[in-house]
């Protein structure tokens, strides 16, 4: 479990040092990736990107997400495993930030 703060911390660091999230927000692009890596951990034998459009599904579906926390999760969660992981996933209905200039991701079905 420190491993993973540990590397929710360099997460953070890496948001901030490239630009991709100023230093307020950074801390809630990690709370994101946390949730999303204690879901996928239950889920151990489905790939990436399923597991990222589930998430990001349920969210979307739990009345107590609003759309701008949908849309700012899959933010978070494509760029720690596309920029800071640096692999590549294709999730239906989310655009990757490898493909967006700036690193923002707009979702089409999300929002």
């Amino acid at each position: 479990m420190a491993d993973c703060q540990k590397n929710l911390k360099e997460f953070e660091d890496f948001l901030k040092r490239h630009g991709f999230v100023t230093s307020d927000k950074s801390r809630f692009y990690a709370y994101w990736v946390d949730r999303y890596i204690k879901y996928s951990q239950n889920r151990p034998s489905i790939p990436v990107p399923q597991t990222i459009e589930q998430f990001l599904n349920k969210m979307e579906n739990d009345s107590r997400f609003a759309d701008w926390q949908v849309k700012q999760a899959a933010d978070a969660v494509l760029l720690y495993v596309e920029r800071y992981l640096r692999t590549n996933v294709s999730v239906r209905n989310v655009e990757s930030p490898l493909s967006m200039e700036a690193g923002f991701v707009f979702l089409s079905a999300f929002v």
